[in-house]
């Protein structure tokens, strides 16, 4: 069966038959010599004469024969696609014969729901990794996989995992110098914001009896049935969304939670837990609910992609225009030639670049209180994400009447929470923060470890814009 030829070919058909152009091209290139010495030995011998072939000749041809009598093995090769696609054209081949139809492109399938880790879940993962760099084992894509379905009941496969390390984990995948291998990396960034933020606490930690007392802030989801610890898929979030959901704001220390900060809301339908709460919501609940029932010059940790609200001081980025460039070195005291141009002057800015400091951040300092930013991606130094996972669990474990208040069983949930909870989900994640500063501070890259070849890197995973950067530090 031809095709005409005005028919318009896609770029895959074109490839397929440039592919098989080549694979002929070079079997005519092989067989050449042979074809060349069968010629001399009939052009020497007489025409009606048996021919003889020497043996190493004879052995070339069958090797020919051979080779071409594997019609399968030929079209895979030649066309460069699977062996599964030669299959399955080869029996759609035979009903278009029988049946005179044309070849039809298949319908691509369902994409699958994007499975959206939660805090919890993302500290489970990196505790995994934490607990494969302490026994000093490869964490590979595998190795972690087997383990996050036996702890947090992961519903995703190899790729899905290698995706969520990357986009929701602050992960990267890095071709090593080894053949057919990567590199788990954590994107740098991460680990400077993990050391100013460990430096800090290590410092106050230091003071013994005299250091302040660390409140951590955090949120979640409340429901009835119990945690939203599962893996969530895209899909399964919105057949939750469909049904009331409350969210929680509160904080805690080693003393337990703080008393009269919790507030619970119903939620609106659609959005993340952090994105129900606005600047102006969370700056009432920090003046009225939490400053006045802490001790003051308290250190208030707080997630870092939660409720950033407004930058205070904007740092320029690469497409600002150069008078406001030069208005921000003037305004940081840094000293510049006014000969540069506005690339020289941006990397300046580069250069001297200062934390972000929020507006909210600002307010609870002026009023005494320090304030750290956990670093990006390790909600696993927080130690509220595992108290949030003991009240959905035990939350789950409440025997729910449709007439039941669910708000009041969630703070019901919520008072079993005691003060031996808290001390030893601190006393974790105090762990964590050793564990994190030693491997940081060794003489050589111990989070660079090698991993199975099956895992993608992309450039798109491996690079790093100077705005991201930025605007993250």
């Amino acid at each position: 069966m031809s095709i005409n030829s005005g028919k318009i070919l896609n770029g895959r058909c074109r490839e397929i038959i440039f592919n098989v152009v080549n694979y002929f091209t070079n079997e005519e290139v092989k067989t050449k010599p042979l074809l060349k010495k069968i010629l001399i030995i009939l052009s020497t011998s007489l025409p009606a004469s048996e021919v003889s072939i020497p043996r190493d000749t004879f052995l070339e041809i069958v090797e020919v024969l051979k080779t071409n009598s594997k019609i399968f093995n030929r079209a895979v090769t030649a066309t460069g696609v699977s062996k599964s696609i030669v299959t399955s054209v080869r029996k759609e081949g035979k009903i278009s014969k029988d049946s005179f139809k044309k070849f039809k492109t298949p319908k691509r399938g369902k994409r699958k729901a994007q499975i959206v880790l939660d805090n919890y879940e993302k500290c489970a993962i990196r505790n995994i990794i934490s607990n494969m760099y302490r026994q000093s084992i490869a964490p590979t894509v595998r190795r972690i996989l087997a383990r996050a379905k036996i702890d947090i009941n992961f519903r995703g496969q190899k790729t899905t995992l290698t995706k969520c390390l990357k986009k929701q984990l602050g992960y990267r995948f890095q071709k090593s110098i080894r053949k057919n291998s990567y590199v788990l990396i954590e994107i740098p960034r991460i680990a400077v914001q993990r050391a100013r933020y460990l430096r800090k606490i290590r410092e106050n930690d230091d003071l013994a009896d005299s250091k302040k007392l660390v409140v951590y802030l955090g949120t979640t989801w409340l429901h009835s049935n119990g945690s939203e610890h599962q893996s969530q898929s895209s899909s399964d979030r919105k057949s939750l969304s469909e049904h009331s959901r409350w969210i929680m704001i509160h904080a805690g220390s080693e003393n337990g939670f703080v008393s009269g900060a919790q507030a619970v809301w119903k939620a609106e339908s659609k959005g993340e837990c952090h994105d129900q709460i606005n600047e102006e919501t969370f700056e009432k609940w920090v003046t009225d609910h939490l400053l006045p029932n802490i001790p003051s010059n308290s250190i208030i940790v707080i997630n870092n992609s939660f409720c950033n609200g407004e930058v205070l001081t904007k740092a320029p980025i690469s497409t600002s225009r150069k008078d406001t460039i030069i208005a921000w070195l003037v305004k940081n005291n840094i000293e510049f030639s006014p000969h540069l141009t506005r690339p020289e002057l941006y990397e300046l800015v580069r250069r001297n670049l200062l934390p972000q400091e929020y507006v909210i951040d600002h307010l609870i300092k002026k009023h005494g209180f320090e304030v750290l930013r956990l670093p990006l991606h390790n909600y696993d130094l927080n130690p509220i994400e595992y108290i949030w996972h003991l009240v959905n669990e035990r939350l789950g474990q409440k025997e729910v009447l449709e007439k039941d208040n669910e708000v009041d069983l969630a703070l019901e949930s919520l008072a079993t929470i005691t003060e031996d909870d808290w001390q030893q989900q601190v006393h974790h994640v105090k762990q964590l923060e050793n564990e994190y500063w030693l491997r940081d501070n060794s003489d050589f890259p111990l989070n660079e470890v090698a991993v199975n070849s099956d895992c993608d890197s992309s450039d798109d995973d491996t690079d790093e814009s100077s705005d991201e950067y930025m605007s993250d530090t």
